[in-house]
């Protein structure tokens, strides 16, 4: 990928320039996250190194040291997945809060953050996690939440300044925002007899992410092909609608949607339904081949440590919440789901699971 010094200092000024600002001088900021990515190189280290603050690096992560770090190195700020927040909670919301009593900020990005997890880590912190949206093609920073309000469950915010997006359709024709439809009585659908039409499918409200300004790259290596067009626009391969405030939220990768019977379905809004369960503590999903529909939905759920989960009792809370193309036709339990080294999940290894 060819992403330029400029385009890199770019997002660099145009993230400094959100207020309040993510980092200032005095913030001593501390970067759990991989320097070998972009999230934790760009987003961390070079914004960081731009507002002439101090990085904290605690080296290899667990809880307990990250912990110790944090109150060791009077850190103020802190950069992670939302999979570090995740295991932090189990310090305990006592020593959680002791722990990040002198943090002002917490950020949240390389993967969707759960709004159970948000909420959780909000109640045994008393933090805010705030959550962006970016890639590496955008330098990376797209999107953040409004740092001086509380965070939005499920939105990665608004455009930084100096970044413009919109929606498109498969196409790249910009998508107008349209009023919700009236709703229809039952059996006006010829769909209703095959319970199909639950009137939820994200694909009625969502469009594929378009963003354009000076942080983009300039195409992918070696020969520049990919990049923006020539109106300066990059249409990226993520799904996602923009709410009444006009903030975005992210529905799934296109790379990811599940085609069953030629209805679309998106792993993520299957998961939220799933996590909505008291006895599920992570859950993923993935698209796996079948004869008949061409795909089905797995769902790979970590339980709550002590908690009796069954295959039964998933497939029922989904029948009350999802049509059925929707609902998981497999379901798998896991000690821990596979992830990258950036903290996404790995979906590829789902699908063997």
């Amino acid at each position: 990928m060819q992403l330029s010094h400029r385009a890199l200092l770019a997002n660099r000024e145009q993230a400094g320039a959100l207020r309040p600002a993510p980092v200032n001088g005095v913030d001593r900021v501390l970067l759990a996250l991989p320097l070998f990515h972009v999230y934790g190189l760009a987003a961390g280290l070079l914004q960081v190194c731009w507002t002439g603050a101090t990085v904290v690096l605690p080296g290899r992560f667990s809880p307990d040291r990250l912990a110790e770090t944090v109150v060791e190195e009077r850190v103020s700020v802190v950069a992670g997945v939302p999979s570090m927040f995740r295991m932090l909670l189990d310090l305990g919301p006592e020593r959680l809060r002791a722990a990040m009593a002198g943090v002002r900020l917490c950020t949240s990005g390389g993967a969707p953050l759960p709004a159970g997890w948000l909420a959780d880590f909000r109640a045994a912190s008393g933090l805010d996690l705030h959550e962006g949206y970016g890639l590496t093609e955008g330098g990376p920073v797209v999107t953040s939440n409004d740092l001086g309000r509380p965070a939005k469950p499920g939105s990665v915010g608004q455009v930084l300044p100096g970044v413009e997006l919109r929606l498109v359709d498969a196409d790249g024709q910009p998508m107008e925002r349209r009023p919700a439809p009236e709703p229809e009585p039952r059996g006006a659908d010829p769909l209703d007899d095959l319970d199909y039409d639950d009137g939820s499918d994200p694909s009625d409200d969502t469009g594929l992410i378009a963003v354009r300004g000076p942080n983009l790259f300039s195409g992918y290596w070696p020969d520049g092909s990919g990049g923006p067009g020539e109106d300066g626009w990059f249409v990226t391969a993520d799904v996602g609608y923009l709410d009444t405030d006009g903030d975005l939220h992210l529905v799934d990768r296109s790379s990811d949607l599940v085609i069953v019977n030629g209805f679309n379905v998106y792993p993520r809004e299957v998961e939220q339904v799933v996590a909505e369960l008291d006895a599920v503590a992570e859950v993923a999903v993935v698209g796996v081949p079948d004869d008949r529909t061409g795909a089905a939905v797995k769902a790979v759920i970590v339980p709550v440590a002590g908690a009796e989960l069954t295959e039964e009792t998933v497939a029922a809370h989904c029948a009350a919440r999802l049509a059925r193309f929707k609902r998981p036709a497999v379901v798998a339990f896991a000690d821990e789901l596979p992830r990258t080294p950036t903290g996404k999940i790995a979906r590829r290894t789902l699908a063997r699971m």
